[in-house]
This record gives structure tokens, sequence and C-alpha cells, in this order.
């Protein structure tokens, strides 16, 4: 398996391919396969990169589907509705009882 590409090799076959060189003379010049050529220009034609993104997520997956998170939401505003009624009642409760002493 070859080897990854340094930057440098990478900036200097895009370059090489902008001019449109054979792949054999690219190859030779940036020290690579004509495979390595053939799978960068293809990224770049369809990908505009170099490098192809990466397919697959890495990491651990969400535990919390959408449908969880939209619950989650409604149910907070709902709470935090409900608490601030909660907040204005004994306010003027409070205010009620200054008022009258």
């Amino acid at each position: 398996m070859p080897y990854s590409l340094t930057p440098r090799q990478e900036e200097t076959i895009k370059g090489m391919l902008v001019l449109a060189l054979p792949h054999s003379k690219i190859a030779s010049v940036a020290n690579c396969t004509t495979r390595q050529i053939r799978r960068i220009k293809a990224n770049l034609l369809k990908h505009g990169s170099v490098r192809a993104p990466k397919v697959v997520r890495q990491g651990h997956k969400c535990k919390m589907t959408e449908e969880m998170e939209e619950v989650r939401i409604l149910s907070f505003t709902f709470a935090e509705r409900l608490i601030v009624r909660l907040w204005w009642s004994i306010w003027a409760f409070d205010w009620i009882n200054i008022s009258m002493k």
C-alpha cells in the first residue's frame, strides 16, 4: 500500500492536473503512483478536494433521536411556562399581602 501524500505533493499534483500533464509524468515528479494520481483526479472532480469526505460518522451514535429531542423541547417549554406562572402567582400573592397591610 502506498504511503499517504504530503500536503506539498498534493498541491504539486493538483497543479499538474490543471496543466493536463500525463499521469505518468505527474507520478514521476510527485514521487507517487499513477493510481494515486487517478484517485486524486476523481476526488477533485467529484468532491472538489484531494481527499473524499468520510462516509461513516465517527464516534458514539447519538442516543437521542430527533423525535426524542422534539418531545424534550416541547416538555421543556411547558415546564418553563408552568414555572413562570407559579412565580407570577407567588409574586402577586406577596404583593397583595403587602398592599393589604
